[in-house]
C-alpha cells in the first residue's frame, strides 16, 4: 500500500470516514448559459487527449461510440474540460481510413470549462470537436465487447442530441497552430500504475474455524465488479511500501462478516494502489495499525464499518478509537456514534467524547455533539525547531499537527461538568488533564468583594492558536466574578526563546480588568473611596533581550494602571512587595571586564504617581580599572540626560487623604554629573 493509502487508513483509525471530492473542469471559452452548445469543427486545432477512469466502446455505422465515467477529461490546445461522465461519437474520416474526422461530445455532471483566462461551470454541455490532428485515449478500465445503448447515460445523450433545437451554435476563437502530421485513429495509451504495491491477504479469524466464502461477478454496475461475501470470522491484512521505500506498517482488520468489492478477488493478491478495493465489515470489528513513520499505534473497535482503499472513503458506526502517541507517552481515546472521514487528514465524529483516561468510564473527558480532527500546517507562531529526518533515507519526515475542534462541548470530571463552551479548539497532544483548556479555579467569600469565583483557561486551546515551540510560551486566560464589585477578566503568561542569530530572550506579561460598581476599602481612614471610573485594571509587560555576541542586554517594561488604588485594592501583595509599575527601556553593554555603559529612557504613563521622565539618560561606568602599573584602581560614574519631573495629580475623590511630597515639583532640564575614585 502506498504512503497515501496508509495515511488514509491511519487517519480512519483515528476517527474514520470520507467524502470523495470530485473535481471537474470543462472545456469552452465562450460563456455558458444553461446547457451550452458549440462547434470547433473546421478549426486548425491541436490533438485531442481524453482520460477517464473507465470506458465502454462499441462500433456503429461510420464511427465509434464510447461511454466514459469517473474523472473524465478532454484537453485540446490550451483548453481543458472535465466532468463526471460523458458520451463521445467519434466519426470516421472519409479521406484517411482508420482515423477520425470529428467528435460529438456530451458531458454531464459537475462540468467545468477552462481556457487559461476564464473558467465556467454547468451540469451538462454539448460540443463538436475537430479530430483531424489525432486522438489519444487513456483509461484505467476498458470494455469493448458490449454495447451501451441501454445505459441511462447514453439515452440522455441521445435525447439531447436528437431533441429540440439546441440554439444557435457559437463559433470559438481557439486556434493552436501545429505543424504535426495528422495521427491515425484512436490511439490508446495504458494508464501507468503509481509507484508502490498494495498487498492484501484474507484469512480466517481463527484457523480452527475456517470461513465461508461466496464470490460472483455483478453485472448490475458499470463497470462490472467482483463481489465477495465472507462469513464465519475474517481477518484482512493490508500492507505496502510507499514510493521511496518508506514502510507505513500493516493494517489488521478483523470482523465476523466481510463484503469485498474489487476487480478480481483473490485471498492473497497484490494490487496497484489505484485499483478498486472496498470493504464492508460487520460484527465485533477490531482494527489495528502501527504507523512507523509517525510513531503512533492505532486500535479501533466497532460494530459496522466501511472503507474504500482507492477512493479513501470511510464510515464507522458505534466506534471507539484508541491511538498511542509516543511524544506524550499516552493514549487518546475517542468514543462516537458515528465517525466519518472527510479527507485524508480531516475527520468528523458525532455524539462523541475524547479523553486520555484508560478507565472504562473515564474520570475526565471532553464531550461534544461534534468533534473534528484535522491536520494543520505551522501555527500562528513560527517554529524554528529542526525537522525530523529519516535516518535511512535522509529525507525530511512530514510533520503532522493534529487539532481537535469540539462543538457544544462540556468538560467533565467524573459526572460533573466544569464548564460548557460552544466551540473549543485544542492541539490533539494536549487532550489531557495537565494541558486541557480548563486550568483550574478558585472560590472565596469576604466583606470587600463578596462571593469571588475565578476560572483559568489555557489561552492557546481556547483561541485555537498553535502553541509555539520557539518561543516556548504559556498564556492563561482568567474569568472573574465578584458579587459586590462586578465581572472581570485577565491574562498571565511567560515566554522564552532564541532568535535566528542565537540570542536569547524571555519575558512576563500580565493584565486584569474589572467593571467595578462599588467603592474601595483600603483600611483605617480609607474605608469607602470612590474610583474615578468603573472600568479599572492594570497591565504589565517585562522583557529581557540578551545580545551575547556584543556583551549587551536590552531590558524593557510597559506598565499601566487605571487609577492609584487599583493594585492596592485587588493585588495587595504585589503592591506591598513589588517595585513600582513603570514604562521604560534600557540598553546596557559591557565594554571590558571593568567598563560598561547604558542608555535609559523612561516615560510617565500614570499621572497619579510622582515620576521623573528621562528623555533619555546615558551612564558610563569604570569599576576597579588598574592604572599606573596596577598600583592604583580607578572607578568612576558619569551620567547626562534630559529629565522631566512630574508631581502626582490629586485624587478625584475629595475624601481621600492626599499629601504632596514637598520636594516633588514640576520641572525639566539637563542633568549631568560625574564621580571619580582612585584607590591604592
Amino acid at each position: 500500500m502506498t504512503g497515501k493509502n496508509h495515511q488514509f487508513i491511519a487517519g480512519w483509525l483515528l476517527i474514520a470516514s470520507a467524502v470523495i471530492a470530485t473535481v471537474a473542469v470543462m472545456f469552452s471559452r465562450a460563456p455558458l448559459r444553461g446547457a451550452s452548445d458549440e462547434t470547433l469543427v473546421g478549426k486548425p486545432l491541436a490533438p485531442i487527449k481524453i482520460t477517464a477512469e473507465w470506458s465502454q466502446e462499441w462500433d456503429e455505422e461510420r464511427g465509434t461510440v464510447a461511454l466514459f465515467r469517473g474523472l473524465c477529461r478532454i484537453e485540446q490546445g490550451g483548453r481543458t474540460i472535465t466532468s463526471e461522465s460523458m458520451v463521445i461519437w467519434a466519426h470516421d474520416s472519409e479521406e484517411t481510413p482508420g482515423s477520425f474526422e470529428r467528435m460529438t461530445v456530451y458531458l454531464e455532471g459537475n462540468v467545468r470549462i477552462e481556457d487559461g483566462s476564464s473558467s465556467r461551470t454547468d451540469q451538462s454541455h454539448w460540443l463538436e470537436l475537430d479530430a483531424g490532428r489525432g486522438v489519444t485515449l487513456t483509461v484505467r478500465g476498458r470494455a469493448t465487447d458490449r454495447s451501451g445503448r441501454d445505459d441511462p447515460l447514453f439515452k440522455r445523450a441521445v435525447q439531447r442530441r436528437t431533441g429540440p433545437a439546441r440554439g444557435k451554435l457559437r463559433p470559438t476563437q481557439l486556434t493552436v497552430p501545429s505543424t504535426n502530421e495528422p495521427e491515425p485513429g484512436w490511439r490508446s495509451v495504458s494508464m501507468q500504475a503509481p509507484a508502490g504495491i498494495r498487498h492484501v491477504r484474507v484469512s480466517p479469524r481463527s484457523f480452527s474455524s475456517p470461513y465461508n466464502i461466496s464470490s460472483q461477478l455483478s453485472t448490475d454496475t458499470t463497470p462490472p465488479e467482483q463481489v465477495t461475501l465472507i462469513t464465519g470470522g475474517v481477518n484482512v491484512l493490508v500492507e505496502g511500501t510507499a514510493p521511496g521505500g518508506i514502510d507505513f506498517g500493516v493494517v489488521d482488520l478483523s470482523a465476523d462478516r466481510v463484503v469485498i468489492w474489487t476487480d478480481d478477488f483473490q485471498p492473497d493478491q497484490q494490487q496497484s494502489p489505484d485499483q478498486k478495493y472496498q470493504i464492508y465489515l460487520e460484527g465485533n470489528i477490531v482494527i489495528r495499525q502501527r504507523d512507523n513513520v509517525r510513531d503512533m499505534t492505532h486500535k479501533i473497535l466497532a460494530e459496522r464499518a466501511y472503507y474504500d482503499a482507492r477512493d479513501h472513503r470511510a464510515l464507522i458506526l458505534d466506534a471507539e478509537v484508541e491511538t498511542y502517541i509516543s511524544q506524550i507517552d499516552s493514549s487518546i481515546r475517542l468514543r462516537a456514534d458515528r465517525i466519518r472521514q472527510n479527507s485524508d487528514k480531516n475527520f468528523h465524529a458525532q455524539n462523541a467524547w475524547v479523553t486520555t483516561s484508560q478507565y472504562g468510564v473515564p474520570g475526565y473527558r471532553l464531550q461534544a455533539s461534534d468533534i473534528f480532527l484535522e491536520n494543520r500546517e505551522a501555527g500562528l507562531f513560527s517554529n524554528s525547531a529542526p525537522p525530523r529526518v529519516d535516518p535511512q533515507t535522509g529525507k525530511v519526515i512530514q510533520q503532522d499537527h493534529y487539532w481537535v475542534t469540539a462543538l457544544n462541548s462540556q468538560f467533565l470530571v467524573d459526572q460533573f461538568p466544569l464548564f460548557n463552551a460552544p466551540k473549543i479548539v485544542i492541539p490533539a497532544e494536549n487532550v489531557s488533564t495537565n494541558s486541557s483548556p480548563f486550568q483550574g479555579g478558585s472560590f472565596g467569600v469576604d466583606r470587600i468583594f463578596g462571593v469571588q469565583a475565578k476560572a483559568y483557561f489555557d489561552a492557546f486551546s481556547i483561541l485555537g492558536i498553535a502553541r509555539p515551540q520557539n518561543p516556548n510560551a504559556n498564556l492563561t486566560l482568567e474569568l472573574d466574578d465578584y458579587s459586590r464589585r462586578g465581572p472581570g477578566f485577565g491574562t498571565k503568561g511567560n515566554y522564552n526563546g532564541t532568535d535566528a542569530n542565537g540570542n536569547t530572550y524571555l519575558g512576563l506579561i500580565s493584565g486584569n480588568y474589572v467593571n467595578d460598581s462599588s467603592t474601595d476599602n483600603l483600611g483605617f481612614d480609607r474605608r469607602s473611596l470612590i474610583p474615578p471610573n468603573t472600568n479599572r485594571g492594570i497591565f504589565q509587560w517585562e522583557n529581557r533581550y540578551n545580545l551575547d555576541d556584543y556583551n549587551a542586554v536590552i531590558r524593557s517594561e510597559i506598565g499601566y494602571q487605571s487609577d492609584r488604588n487599583y493594585q492596592e485594592e485587588y493585588q495587595e501583595q504585589k503592591f506591598d512587595k513589588n517595585k513600582d509599575v513603570e514604562t521604560f527601556v534600557q540598553g546596557q553593554q559591557k565594554l571590558t571586564d571593568n567598563a560598561a555603559y547604558s542608555i535609559f529612557g523612561r516615560a510617565q504613563v500614570n499621572n497619579f504617581e510622582n515620576n521623573t521622565q528621562w528623555l533619555p539618560k546615558g551612564d558610563l561606568y569604570f569599576l576597579g580599572e588598574p592604572v599606573i602599573g596596577n598600583l592604583v584602581n580607578y572607578s568612576s560614574h558619569s551620567s547626562a540626560g534630559y529629565a522631566t519631573m512630574n508631581s502626582a495629580a490629586a485624587p478625584t475623590d475629595p475624601t481621600e487623604v492626599f499629601t504632596p511630597l514637598p520636594y516633588m515639583t514640576n520641572g525639566s532640564g539637563v542633568v549631568a554629573q560625574t564621580r571619580h575614585e582612585f584607590a591604592a
